[in-house]
């Protein structure tokens, strides 16, 4: 199957099920972006852009974001994303 009859084949689905298909397609995306950034961050590749930014905050480059208290720092913030790696979206049946 290619692209183009993916890209075919969602053009036809009615709209119920196009939405459907969104729900999924943005759960799998999502998955898929959390499982990436978390192996950035476990192998180090976020490492000097969290240090740069705790640097700028500290140095008044930068100001927090609301509701972000300084004690979430990155690792903390890394926790809270869901560990996805062992399971990926699957289209769930909606009632």
């Amino acid at each position: 199957m290619t692209v183009e009859d993916i890209e075919k084949a969602i053009a036809k689905l009615p709209p119920d099920q196009l939405a459907q298909f969104r729900v999924w397609f943005e759960e799998f995306d999502s998955a898929l972006f959390h499982q990436k950034i978390r192996r950035d961050a476990v192998s180090g590749k976020l490492d000097r852009l969290a240090e740069q930014t705790i640097d700028d905050l500290r140095k008044g480059r930068a100001r927090e974001l609301r509701g972000i208290s300084r004690a979430r720092r990155f690792g903390k913030l890394m926790a809270s994303f869901p560990d996805t790696s062992a399971t990926s979206p699957t289209r769930t049946s909606r009632s």
